[in-house]
């Protein structure tokens, strides 16, 4: 998993250099919790652009609005536009560029209520 990462290791580390880089976790978020699942919301601005975790869990996302190119290790480049549904294996690991305003969701099974905890839980 390491090695199909470097790619994006290195990609972060570009854009982290950059003076109007966003972090992962600089990025509108929504949370929202029903018995056994979690719903994880962010948005993304026309033009901005981010390196995602590493997911530990295989979950669904959807593009609820937007349009994003994304680059994955396991896919390679993909134009994504909404509505989309898809899956993210474990491991995954992407690069995403919004062409316009972007409103991405994932859906993750578990029974914790303490979203610090449900990060540690999903993301390496």
């Amino acid at each position: 998993m390491a090695r199909s990462c470097r790619p994006l290791n290195e990609l972060e580390r570009i854009m982290d250099e950059s003076p109007n880089r966003k972090l992962a976790g600089e990025f509108p978020t929504f949370h929202r919790l029903t018995p056994g699942l979690y719903c994880r919301t962010v948005v993304l601005e026309a033009g901005e652009s981010c390196v995602s975790k590493i997911h530990r869990t295989e979950h669904q996302f959807c593009i609820l609005s937007g349009v994003a190119v994304i680059w994955s290790p396991q896919a390679g480049w993909e134009v994504v536009q909404s509505p989309y549904q898809g899956v993210t294996k474990v491991g995954t690991r992407r690069a995403v560029k919004a062409l316009c305003r972007v409103v991405w969701a994932t859906y993750h099974a578990t029974d914790k209520t303490d979203i610090a905890e449900i990060e540690r839980e999903l993301f390496e």
